[in-house]
């Protein structure tokens, strides 16, 4: 099993459907699609109350204010649906990017969404990366700071 994401932007599971669920494949010859992500990624056998992080505004509107990271993917978008709302008319409704927490890895990832600006430390992402404690994220006119709170060393399974 692999999820990959389309050019279009959307993520999907190659084996299960062959093609974009969302735009039919259409998009594959702009750019090629590849393998970003374990299904770990998505799919956490585990309480889902249980936090792993945060982001914390420290530019923007919500200059202040704190955001949870759950297991799995928790998408950036301007929408009350986001799993990180951000009140920032240059954020994409939808999904301008995402943190990703794999809990069998004890690992953070920060995936670009498509057609947005994300940087990570002032320089713009392309792929998926690695986050780090103390990373900067910025998306549209907010900056926000990565705080892990469970890793390789501590996780809730250990407590």
């Amino acid at each position: 099993m692999a999820i990959i994401r389309c050019s279009c932007g959307f993520f999907y599971d190659e084996e299960k459907y062959g093609a974009c669920p969302k735009c039919s494949g259409e998009y594959r010859a702009m750019r090629p699609v590849k393998s970003v992500l374990t299904p770990e990624a998505f799919f956490y056998e585990g309480k889902q109350d249980f936090f792993a992080g945060w982001l914390v505004c420290v530019k923007g509107g919500q200059k202040g204010r704190d955001f949870r990271i759950f297991p799995g993917f928790n998408r950036v978008g301007r929408q009350s649906a986001s799993d990180i709302c951000l009140e920032d008319g240059q954020v994409a409704r939808e999904s301008h990017c995402a943190v990703v927490y794999e809990p069998k890895k004890g690992a953070f990832y920060l995936v670009p969404g498509k057609g947005t600006v994300t940087l990570l430390n002032g320089r713009r992402i392309e792929e998926t990366e690695k986050l780090k404690e103390g990373d900067r994220i910025g998306a549209g006119e907010s900056l926000l700071v990565f705080i892990p709170f469970c890793g390789k060393e501590r996780t809730w399974e250990r407590w």
